[in-house]
């Protein structure tokens, strides 16, 4: 199929615009269009919507990709952050003021974990 060289916008049958592509091809080599012509006239709504949602799926893809990225590069730094916490809470369980306090961070990083893993699992 060739694609067309013009694009145009028309009011369909039922109030929709509809996109038709306008193909014109030349059966004679005579010069100022006087040799014989063949219009073609193609109804490409349906091609331009699938080609739109094509798009629409890469972004989304893409946008998906970038948020599992940049969530598991979030994850990493705070798990390590909980496990150097958690040898340091081990350490310090002798003064429990600050053993509470280690716990606490720990609970709380870990809080902030849960919604990155579940956004890595998608």
């Amino acid at each position: 199929m060739v694609a067309p060289r013009v694009l145009c916008r028309a009011l369909g049958k039922f109030g929709t615009i509809d996109t038709i592509g306008i193909l014109r091809a030349n059966l004679s080599e005579e010069s100022e269009g006087r040799g014989e012509t063949i219009w073609i006239v193609r109804d490409i709504t349906e091609q331009k919507r699938l080609a739109s949602e094509r798009e629409t799926a890469r972004r989304s893809l893409a946008l998906a990709e970038i948020a599992t990225v940049l969530a598991h590069e979030i994850r990493n730094p705070l798990g390590s952050m909980e496990l150097f916490t958690g040898l340091l809470a081990d350490a310090t369980a002798h003064l429990p003021e600050t053993a509470n306090v280690l716990t606490m961070f720990i609970g709380g990083n870990g809080k902030a974990i849960s919604p990155l893993n579940c956004l890595i699992r998608r």
